[in-house]
């Protein structure tokens, strides 16, 4: 489960890709400003959230395995930057860093095991 937080003062329109259905993304939800919405993602599901349609924003990625109950999640800025945002896992870590370019894997990558992720846009 994932929980996103809109500490912005304006709203955010949350927006998903799921991987495998191309480019298509689809708004999710309309979080006003602090308030929240949660959003379930089944053991197979891969794709990522941001903000807005914008192909040039920042992402959070995430996979849920489907043999095991871990999750691989990471931020990424590659193709550009619009809302910040920061992660937090169910085990309490940060995701300290994100992806600046499509080469820039070192390190960036991270596993939690199954719970609820937090996920808050702010300044």
């Amino acid at each position: 489960q994932i929980e996103f937080v809109n500490k912005l003062q304006e709203p955010v329109e949350l927006v998903g890709t799921k991987s495998g259905e191309g480019e298509v993304t689809t708004t999710l939800a309309n979080i006003a400003p602090n308030g929240s919405f949660s959003y379930t993602c089944e053991k197979g599901w891969a794709g990522n959230f941001r903000c807005g349609h914008a192909a040039e924003a920042n992402l959070f990625e995430m996979s849920v395995m489907t043999e095991n109950e871990w999750i691989h999640y990471d931020l990424d800025n590659e193709k550009g930057f619009n809302v910040p945002m920061k992660v937090q896992a169910p085990d309490g870590k940060d995701a300290p860093d994100a992806y600046q370019t499509p080469d820039d894997h070192a390190g960036k990558q991270h596993s939690s095991a199954a719970g609820k992720f937090v996920v808050t846009f702010e300044n």
